[in-house]
Formats: structure tokens, C-alpha cells, sequence
């Protein structure tokens, strides 16, 4: 079988549109530079959740949008510039973000030592 060609994205949409062509056992496609839309990126992210055992319920988009928010958040990610990445117009919805970020960090279980 032949290698798997090594794709690096440096600019751009990271969730992309391709179109299948040529043999699919070389699974060769040609990566587009434009982005998926929103319900292509909610099907397969709920098809690679069922996938691991998720319930496909669960998944979605914005299941990214949260983690994104949540992980810069506890990484110290200004609320201004989380709520720029994620396009919230709101920053009570990213302090919510934060928030909920942070109720896992510094608490009595992180201390128990299981």
C-alpha cells in the first residue's frame, strides 16, 4: 500500500471541503481552501464521536467552540480575544465559557492524589 501523502495547513480554514477522486484505495482527494459549512462539521465530528463509544447526541459543533473557549481560558487567553477567535459578539457568553472553565482547577479533589 502506498504512503498516505502528508498534508500541513498553514493558513486558512482547518475543517476543509475536498472532493474525492482518482483511486480510493490511495485515498487521494483534493483538499479545497475553502471551509466546511456548519452541518458538515456537526455530522462528521458526531460520526467520529459514535465512532469511540460517544452518544452522537452529545457532539457537535459546538462542542469545539466550548473546549476552545474553556482550554484557552484555563491557559490564561484574554476573555477579548477568546470571544474575537470563537466570533462571539458577547462576553458574558465567554465569561460563562470561563466560568465553567475553571470550576475543575484549584479545588480539594486536584488534591487527593488518586
Amino acid at each position: 500500500m502506498h504512503p498516505l501523502p502528508v498534508i500541513y495547513i498553514t493558513s486558512g480554514p482547518v475543517f476543509r471541503s475536498f472532493f474525492r477522486r482518482g483511486d480510493p484505495l490511495l485515498r487521494d482527494a483534493k483538499i479545497r481552501d475553502r471551509s466546511l459549512c456548519g452541518r458538515s462539521v456537526a455530522d462528521r465530528l458526531k460520526y467520529w464521536g459514535e465512532q469511540i463509544g460517544l452518544d452522537p447526541r452529545t457532539v457537535g459543533g459546538h462542542s469545539l467552540r466550548a473546549g476552545h473557549a474553556t482550554t484557552a481560558a484555563r491557559n490564561g487567553a484574554f476573555p477579548f480575544s477568546i470571544a474575537h477567535q470563537g466570533r462571539w459578539k458577547s462576553l458574558e457568553t465567554v465569561r460563562q465559557y470561563i466560568r465553567r472553565g475553571k470550576e475543575h482547577q484549584d479545588n480539594s479533589s486536584s488534591n487527593l492524589g488518586l
